[in-house]
């Protein structure tokens, strides 16, 4: 089946009997009347069917989306029940004004044997990454399965990949915030802290150090992600905001206090003492790469001193 379509035009002028004069309206030929579509035919597990899609501002706007509409169709080679499903796929999400998939996401599912209207979620990839990181040393294998038990997979786990965002990432500090500051309130109050949803063996304070690592690893998961589909729009733009190292922000919308800027007593002296204060200083150092540097790491605090 060869791919050719056509771009017609059309508006939603009415005759003075109220029906719409579609592609017939005599204003067409201006250049800013009506929208332009595309017109062409797919098979589907129905037959071939006319897929027609309006809405666009330009005619080249149109034909990209055309062009992608068979980009999608040939990921199915020579399997026709394939490329049937492929058309079905189209039809749904291009519905009442919906995007079509990428191509890179649909050939992916395709190789993995997945469902094609079924996003892989954070949980299926993290998984699948842990499984392809063979070659780790145990250690450091343990230290990502732990990361991700204890902290990644309670927030991110059924989370899409296409749809995962900077502020879900965000998330996952905020989480830690709340148990710190639960655990402190529990310490002062000398009762048990109330942590729902804590998977750990040992409640315990999580300091400065242990979040840039979870930071740490969760930007070299984004970064293979990335890589594995190097168009995918969601996931790109997740990766860069994570790359550039921008501070994820509270949910109210307020910015993060820069762990730079802290101070303490114990800082201040000549010796270090080895304490929260100094972790959270020479964390913040070796993040920003240079002591006087005005860049914020995700949300990170330390203990009270």
């Amino acid at each position: 089946m060869s791919g050719k379509w056509s771009l017609p035009k059309r508006c939603n002028c009415k005759d003075a009997d109220g029906k719409e004069l579609g592609r017939t309206c005599p204003k067409l030929t201006g250049r800013h009347h009506g929208t332009v579509g595309y017109s062409t035919r797919i098979p589907t597990t129905s037959g071939v069917r006319e897929l027609r899609r309006f809405g666009f501002a330009t005619k080249g706007d149109a034909d990209a989306a055309a062009t992608q509409v068979w980009d999608l169709v040939k990921l199915g080679g020579a399997d026709t029940g394939t490329q049937k499903r492929i058309g079905d796929l189209i039809f749904r999400t291009t519905a009442h004004g919906g995007q079509l998939p990428s191509v890179e996401d649909v050939r992916r599912r395709l190789g993995l044997r997945r469902e094609l209207d079924a996003s892989e979620t954070f949980g299926e990839a993290w998984t699948a990454w842990l499984g392809g990181r063979r070659k780790a040393r145990d250690s450091y294998a343990n230290t990502l399965e732990q990361h991700g038990r204890n902290w990644l997979l309670p927030v991110l786990a059924d989370v899409g990949l296409d749809r995962l965002t900077g502020e879900h990432c965000a998330m996952v500090f905020e989480r830690i915030d709340m148990f710190n500051e639960e655990i402190e309130a529990a310490r002062e109050a000398e009762r048990k802290p109330v942590l729902p949803g804590d998977v750990r063996g040992r409640t315990r304070y999580t300091g400065v150090a242990t979040q840039h690592r979870i930071y740490g690893v969760l930007r070299k998961f984004l970064n293979d992600q990335w890589k594995r589909a190097p168009k995918s729009r969601s996931i790109r733009s997740t990766w860069s905001s994570w790359k550039l190292r921008r501070a994820p922000r509270r949910l109210s919308g307020t910015p993060i206090r820069s762990l730079t800027s802290w101070t303490s007593p114990r800082m201040t002296g000549s010796r270090c003492y080895g304490g929260s204060c100094c972790c959270a200083g020479s964390a913040a150092a070796r993040y920003a790469g240079s002591p006087t540097s005005t860049s914020t790491p995700p949300r990170l605090r330390s203990r009270s001193t």
